[in-house]
């Protein structure tokens, strides 16, 4: 039996819809899900060789997403962290006010590329869920993925990336996310899943049928009346991101 720790924030949501669906045909597969709000996610805390959350609050939201006492232990098998802010569209709005020397001129400052790949690694760095990864180290040397919270819908009427689409910079921006990534993973010794080829719309966002009644894992955010959600995605999504995963070398 393989055994997973799934550790991520509301993104987790279509990833175990989709696997409540599959379970069945995967009977060497054991996934335990630790989700948690990614601003209570800071809250986790080694201690010895495990992690434990660090407040009470944290340990009631793991506690209905594992059904057991939230303690991670260091013998998975793997390691999967997902969303936690590391993302493309809070990276980009980050970034917002400057673009690298081969993006196309505009109001926004120019710098050159390497300064831009540093400035997008940096962001990255400081995502909860690479704090999650280094604190994730200090127990185990198991592998560990990462798994980007998804792209922002293309029903999204966000104007910046309406202008990285029409630009052709959506392309660049993209590869810069992907190298900054690679540097990342070098750092934790880890490596990413990438975003499921069919369900991009373009190299910056989601095809909007993956965002289509796409479930909520926590239900105490308050939401506007009339709030379209851009952000998460459904199981049918999910269910393509666990086909990937199962595909990597070691399952």
């Amino acid at each position: 039996m393989k055994r997973i720790c799934f550790m991520g924030d509301s993104h987790t949501a279509a990833i175990k819809r989709a696997w409540w669906a599959m379970e069945s045909d995967h009977p060497g597969i054991s996934i335990t899900f630790f989700s948690a709000h990614r601003s209570k996610y800071v809250g986790l805390e080694v201690h010895g060789n495990t992690l434990v959350p660090g407040d009470d609050k944290l340990r009631e939201t793991l506690l209905r997403s594992c059904n057991c006492e939230p303690v991670i232990a260091p013998d998975y098998d793997r390691y999967l962290l997902c969303g936690l802010d590391y993302s493309m569209r809070l990276t980009i709005n980050s970034l917002r006010r400057f673009r690298s020397e081969d993006q196309t001129s505009d109001n926004r400052a120019p710098i050159s590329s390497g300064c831009y790949l540093t400035a997008m690694t940096g962001c990255l760095r400081d995502t909860i869920l690479v704090q999650t990864a280094r604190k994730v180290r200090a127990i185990t040397q198991q592998p560990m993925t990462i798994i980007p919270a998804p792209r922002v819908s293309d029903a999204s009427g966000v104007e910046r990336f309406r202008r990285l689409r029409e630009s052709g910079d959506a392309a660049l921006v993209a590869g810069y996310f992907d190298r900054s990534s690679d540097i990342l993973c070098q750092e934790l010794d880890a490596d990413i899943l990438q975003q499921p080829a069919e369900t991009l719309s373009n190299p910056v966002q989601t095809l909007a049928l993956y965002s289509k009644d796409a479930p909520r894992e926590f239900g105490d955010t308050p939401r506007p009346d009339g709030w379209q959600d851009y952000q998460h995605m459904n199981a049918d999504y999910g269910a393509l991101v666990l086909r990937d995963l199962f595909a990597m070398p070691g399952f």
